[in-house]
């Protein structure tokens, strides 16, 4: 806006004399930018790092609580709520600012369940353990089980649980289940015998014992 300002100018000199003088002044008075600051949803604290943006207009400069520029924002900092700062000057030099918050929520706690070795003959089982209960297990191959049989053989399998919580963020853990092979038997071979042989000790199995 132009604003017209009428300066009464009084000018006194050495003998004491005074003289009035108008001046009339216009003055360009220039509106501040108006500011409109990114909005970010609330991000785990396993997000990648990212460029700060999203304020308006474009070409500001972010300053982190401070008072230090910055460019990037990585969630590895930790959980919390972090403050920041967006200021822009125009093309007249008026400067405006607008303050924004990046809330950073932990990652749940998780943990693996723990099965001691089993062997090959055991019956299929549903996996469970995994707490908090309610995630998900995958295989090595990354697909989604909900059981195991032994009978798959010999062998150590890899497996992990993975959870969400309710802020949507997610951790998982690893864990293996150990199968054992059955010993391999042998029987003793007898031959025929008469019922008034003497009576003799079983052996010939193998492994002894």
């Amino acid at each position: 806006t132009e604003t017209t300002v009428n300066e009464i100018i009084s000018v006194t000199d050495g003998n004491g004399c005074t003289t009035l003088i108008n001046d009339l002044q216009t003055i360009t008075v220039h509106p501040l930018p108006t500011l409109t600051c990114p909005v970010y949803e609330a991000i785990c604290g396993n997000a990648p790092a990212f460029e700060l943006s999203g304020g308006l207009p474009a070409g500001g400069v972010y300053t982190n609580a401070a008072g230090e520029v910055v460019t990037t924002f990585d969630p590895a900092i930790g959980t919390g709520t972090y403050s920041f700062t967006y200021s822009y000057t125009d093309i007249q030099g008026c400067s405006a600012s607008c303050d924004f918050t990046i809330v950073v929520n932990a990652l749940p706690e998780v943990s693996c369940p723990v099965y001691p070795p089993l062997c090959a003959d055991e019956p299929a089982f549903e996996l469970s353990g995994g707490l908090p209960a309610g995630g998900v297990y995958t295989n090595a191959a990354g697909l989604v089980v909900t059981t195991f049989d032994p009978a798959v053989g010999a062998g150590t399998y890899s497996f992990t649980y993975s959870y969400e919580d309710a802020n949507g963020c997610s951790a998982a853990c690893d864990f293996t289940i150990v199968v054992n092979a059955l010993p391999e038997v042998t029987c003793p071979v007898y031959a025929p015998l008469c019922a008034d042989e003497p009576a003799f000790e079983l052996s010939g199995g193998l492994p002894a014992g």
